[in-house]
């Protein structure tokens, strides 16, 4: 049986032991940095009239900040020590596989999404971005490319500004990345846009991720549902794999199916099956028996 077999096996209600990352009993707190808010316009953003048309790898700037977490993610990143440690494990059994993948196959590009709203993708990809800088010492840009429902930029609590949207509206430019951690930056979406699939298909999206897999050890890419638009089929064009995050208690089998077969299942490098009863992991007892052994 396939990994993807598997979880859609266990996201149909029969579930396993050894996929969950997020535990159940908060899971509509996490939920909350997923939520789509109304439909917003495109801002208006003053460019140079001689736009660049494709990036350079010195057209960027990176400002270094002491981000604030958002509350809805107050004790759900794994840099937090309130983070409960199965949930730590894991984010970093995530971590171990992706970088044992990328040493068997030399890819850097992975595109982080699910089949609908709400199931914790955007947490998934922040404390995999956090994981793979903390412990290999990577380094690591996490892009906002939600066009429509920005949310990484709300996660760090970060001052409004320029982001990919308006990047890929002007041509080109210098990329406005902000560099949250050690080893790890964003490059946030930018304000909300409606004209998101014109954006995602402009070549200069292209050029800009080839650019950053130059410079990045990994390039991860959040986006919107598979199931609710086309963004994310046209972004997986341009990913070297997808983490596929489900939640095991909500998503329908056959959703995620269809998402899964829209992606093509040969391009799933792993799937991470989310907000599972901390019960049913044996690791869990073991993480309470060892705090219980050390207090």
């Amino acid at each position: 049986m396939s990994r993807v077999d598997e979880a859609l096996r266990r996201s149909s209600g029969a579930l396993g032991s050894t996929a969950t990352v997020e535990p159940a009993e908060p899971a509509a707190v996490a939920a909350s940095i997923d939520r789509y808010a109304p439909e917003v316009g495109p801002r208006t953003v003053e460019f140079p009239k001689t736009r660049t048309p494709a990036f350079e790898p010195a057209q960027r700037t990176k400002e270094r900040v002491s981000p604030v977490v958002s509350q809805a993610l107050q004790g759900r990143l794994v840099s937090d020590p309130d983070t409960l440690p199965v949930s730590v494990e894991q984010y970093r059994r995530v971590a171990a596989a992706l970088h044992e993948y990328q040493q068997q196959h030399a890819l850097k590009t992975i595109m982080v999404s699910s089949a609908v709203p709400k199931e914790g993708k955007t947490l998934t990809a922040l404390n995999v971005a956090l994981t793979l800088a903390q412990s290999y010492h990577s380094r690591v840009l996490l892009i906002d490319a939600d066009l429509r429902r920005p949310s990484i930029q709300q996660s760090f609590s970060l001052p409004d500004g320029l982001g990919l949207g308006d990047v890929l509206a002007a041509g080109g430019g210098p990329l406005p990345l902000v560099e949250v951690a050690t080893g790890l930056s964003v490059l946030p979406a930018g304000k909300a846009n409606k004209d998101a699939v014109g954006l995602l298909t402009a070549s200069c999206f292209r050029t800009l991720i080839a650019d950053a897999a130059s410079q990045f050890d990994w390039v991860l890419i959040d986006t919107p549902p598979v199931g609710a638009l086309s963004d994310a089929r046209l972004i997986s064009n341009l990913a070297e794999g997808v983490l596929f995050v489900i939640d095991a208690q909500s998503t329908p089998y056959d959703l995620v199916k269809r998402a899964i077969a829209e992606l093509g299942p040969e391009r799933i490098v792993g799937t991470v099956l989310n907000r599972i009863e901390p019960r049913s992991l044996p690791v869990n007892d073991y993480y309470g028996y060892y705090t219980t052994r050390t207090a």
